[in-house]
């Protein structure tokens, strides 16, 4: 009898899942720090990637980096939002700042959304484009302040 109410229970859970409407409409992907590479080789020292993220070492000029997001689904035309983790260092002169930009197939610009934040500690920009391509595929630059560090990026089409 208690494994049959168990049975039962794990079905009528499964089931709503199925149906629900963030399976049915959400593909949520989540994308580690350290996907980001720093723009400009000349910076490319005071960038370290670990298991935190990507960090600005430097203790006085912002760097950008960039960070290319894999899709899933490719015939998507509905935009995406990207939600983009970090920490931003009491010390930092500069804004942490991010630009989303959703791109067709041949790398043309369809949309782009930028934020910045001078919040410290704990950070959260997310960013929205309504257009995507058709295989297209979005990226996201971001300009860390000194000490500071972009833990991770949250990919919603």
């Amino acid at each position: 009898m208690k494994n049959n109410l168990l049975l039962a229970a794990s079905l009528i859970v499964g089931s709503a899942m199925a149906f629900s409407p963030v399976n049915s409409f959400a593909d949520v992907m989540t994308f580690h720090g350290s996907i980001c590479r720093v723009f400009d080789p000349a910076k490319a020292g005071q960038v370290q990637t670990h298991h935190s993220g990507v960090i600005n070492t430097s203790t006085t000029s912002s760097v950008v980096v960039t960070c290319p997001l894999a899709r899933d689904l490719n015939t998507d035309i509905n935009g995406a939002n990207v939600s983009v983790r970090g920490t931003r260092d009491a010390s930092a002169s500069f804004p942490f700042s991010c630009t989303l930009v959703s791109r067709n197939i041949n790398g043309d610009t369809l949309a782009s959304n930028t934020l910045q934040t001078s919040a410290v500690g704990a950070i959260s920009l997310s960013l929205n484009v309504a257009t995507s391509g058709v295989n297209g595929f979005y990226a996201v630059a971001c300009t860390l302040p000194q000490k500071s560090l972009l833990k991770g990026l949250v990919l919603t089409e």
